[in-house]
């Protein structure tokens, strides 16, 4: 998979994230609620390749051991400082092949309205490096910001961030798509609420 196969791929299910699960953002529902529907966006397109799985919350590395970024098969994974990491450390999404590092495409952090991503930038770019490898990572964003119309909810990603270096995002998606979209969601929970109501 390309980079720009890649992107397109997070691209649509940010859209249906955002669009189909509008109420989770304006609840304050939990991070894990939000990265549960993004995986299940990414589970179930027909763009993954053959033999790769979408895991959340996945801990395993080869089905044996525990993928906790500490010493494995004699390779130390290291933070963006080059310090091994010894925390337990549990990727949000992973589209990989489990069992091997051939097949690891993508390493998904998110945070939901929080702008402290210094755990997440390391364990990033720990999955980037030996013995891991993945071929892409990604550290997303979701910030409330208010609109015209009221709240929106923006999602802005870096991908391969470098290390040692400050992190620079960038919007998914253009002001007039986020504020379609979230109007969509919008009317999403209105709909829902009235079939409730009938």
């Amino acid at each position: 998979m390309e980079r720009g196969e890649a992107e397109e791929l997070l691209r649509d299910c940010l859209a249906r994230l955002v669009e189909e699960n509008f109420d989770l953002f304006t609840s304050g529902a939990h991070e894990r609620a939000v990265t549960s529907q993004l995986f299940r966006c990414l589970a179930g397109d027909p763009r993954i390749p053959n033999g790769v799985s979408v895991d959340h919350e996945y801990n395993r590395v080869g089905g044996h051991y525990v993928k906790n970024l500490r010493q494995f098969e004699k390779a130390v994974a290291t933070d963006e400082y080059g310090d091994p990491i010894e925390a337990a450390a549990i990727p949000d999404i992973l589209v990989h092949g489990r069992g091997d590092h051939e097949s690891n495409l993508i390493a998904i952090e998110v945070k939901v309205n929080e702008d402290n991503d210094e755990g997440d930038r390391s364990k990033i770019w720990a999955l980037l490096s030996e013995p891991y490898a993945y071929r892409y990572g990604v550290l997303l964003k979701i910030l409330r910001e208010d609109g015209q119309e009221g709240s929106q909810w923006t999602p802005y990603w870096a991908w391969n961030p470098p290390a040692r270096q400050h992190v620079e995002y960038e919007e998914v998606f253009n002001e007039a798509t986020i504020v379609e979209l979230s109007a969509r969601g919008r009317q999403g929970i209105a709909e829902r609420l009235e079939d409730r109501i009938k």
